[in-house]
């Protein structure tokens, strides 16, 4: 039981956080990924996951990358990841290895059938989790 209701409020999360209206915050172009180090804007990049249930999200209003897993049992925080051309990698407070890679490849959350334009990875540890993904607007 305990792991449907935190089933349920992943997916209402993700839901909630869907009907949210994009705002435009980067000027960079939809090739290549901004930098997710600003502080105080919309996520750069959104990737989630089902089975067990993931968040990874760089940038926002908490600079770096943020990661919850296991339906948000477990979170880490990178505050500085390093930006590669696939994605972002670093180590938490607790020395724990984190990466966040992408194919910009269509990709549709197997629960919700949501179609996003990336296909993503997140690497917690030794363990690995996937999902789809989604860059933030560019500005105008």
């Amino acid at each position: 039981m305990r792991a449907v209701s935190a089933l349920m409020a992943v997916s209402l999360s993700a839901v909630l956080a869907a009907c949210q209206p994009a705002r435009p915050t980067s000027s960079a172009s939809p090739e290549a990924p901004a930098s997710g180090t600003t502080a105080g804007s919309e996520p750069v990049f959104r990737a989630t996951g089902n089975e067990p249930g993931w968040l990874a999200v760089v940038g926002g209003p908490a600079p770096g990358l943020q990661v919850e897993v296991d339906y948000g049992q477990r979170r880490f925080h990178v505050p500085a990841p390093t930006e590669g051309a696939d994605g972002w990698v670093g180590k938490a407070a607790d020395g724990t290895d984190i990466k966040l890679s992408f194919q910009r490849t269509p990709c549709q959350d197997d629960m919700s059938g949501q179609d996003f334009d990336a296909t993503a990875m997140l690497t917690v540890g030794t363990r690995q989790y996937h999902g789809c993904g989604r860059f933030a607007a560019p500005a105008p």
